[in-house]
Formats: C-alpha cells, sequence, structure tokens
C-alpha cells in the first residue's frame, strides 16, 4: 500500500501549487491487519507524537484511545517514554493486561511525526523463537548423522584396502 501526503503551496496568501509525498507502508498494512510480523499474531496502531492512536488494528484488543496510558505504561515509565519519543528514538516496552503479558515496540515512522505501535503476546513471540530453534535444530542432527555416516563409511573403505593389500602381498613372505 501506497501513503500519500501533501501541503499546499501559499505566495501571497494564495495557493499556487501543492508538495506531494508518498511512502509505501506494506509492511505496517500487514501488522495493521494481524498478519505476524513479530513472529504471531500482531496489534498494530499508528499513533501521533502524543501516543493518541490515529489508526487502530482491526484486532484491536485493548480499547484505548491513548498509548501513553494505563496498561501500556505504569506512571514511573511515562517521562522516559515522551522522551525517546521526543527524540523520535524506538522505544522497547512489555506490559500485562487481563492476565496475559504482551511486548510491545514504538517506532517513527517519519511522517508527520507519527509512530507504528506493534504489540505481541509474549507467548506468541517465544513460539517463533522455538519454531527457529527446532529447525537448527533439526539441521545440526542431520549434519552429525551425515558426518558419522562419512566416518563409518570411510572406516570400512580403509579396512577393505588394507584386506586387499594383506591378500596381494601374502605371496611374498
Amino acid at each position: 500500500m501506497v501513503f500519500a501526503y501533501g501541503i499546499p503551496i501559499y505566495r501571497d496568501n494564495q495557493i499556487i501549487g501543492a508538495l506531494t509525498a508518498t511512502k509505501t507502508i506494506a509492511l505496517f498494512m500487514d501488522a495493521g491487519a494481524g498478519k505476524g510480523i513479530l513472529g504471531g499474531d500482531t496489534y498494530a496502531y499508528i499513533t501521533d507524537s502524543n501516543g493518541s492512536f490515529l489508526m487502530n488494528s482491526q484486532y484491536d484488543i485493548f480499547g484505548q484511545d491513548h498509548v501513553l496510558t494505563q496498561p501500556f505504561f505504569k506512571e514511573g515509565e511515562l517521562e522516559n517514554t515522551k522522551e525517546k519519543l521526543a527524540n523520535y528514538e524506538d522505544v522497547s516496552f512489555s506490559f500485562e493486561y487481563e492476565g496475559n503479558r504482551y511486548y510491545a515496540m514504538l517506532k517513527p515512522l517519519g511522517v508527520n511525526d507519527w509512530y507504528i505501535l506493534c504489540v505481541n503476546m509474549l507467548t506468541e513471540s517465544s513460539l517463533f523463537v522455538d519454531r527457529n530453534i527446532r529447525v537448527v535444530r533439526m539441521l545440526f542432527l542431520g549434519v552429525i548423522l551425515l558426518v558419522m555416516g562419512l566416518l563409518v563409511y570411510g572406516y570400512y573403505m580403509i579396512r577393505k584396502s588394507n584386506k586387499n593389500y594383506n591378500r596381494q602381498h601374502i605371496w611374498i613372505l
């Protein structure tokens, strides 16, 4: 999806043109559709620099209008988060909501001081890691079995070669 925005250009209080720009936001739209970009089902929001939600995920489960409130942040964390947002820095945090633990990330979009907020359940995130670990484990096991098989085959070939050598040279003695 392409996001387009523009501003009018004025001369003597009259609009004489417009400056426009576009940005491809396919990743953000995947997140907004609930597709897993953090390894599981992701809830994505676009917020302004004050933390107000501009766009909610279609699977909004929090029912909040503002990110800089409970359940997302505790009182002691707000000042540090506001400072990072003012400096256009990424903010990663975790919180608990209705008995579930969530991992979240606020990342600047580079447009109008907007941020994307991606929220994922911690259990879903670890499932992504578990799948990767399982694949690596299977590949490692396959490599070990291959090496062991080659060692056994090499041993068999050397032993066979030694028997043939001994048979050919036994008449010399």
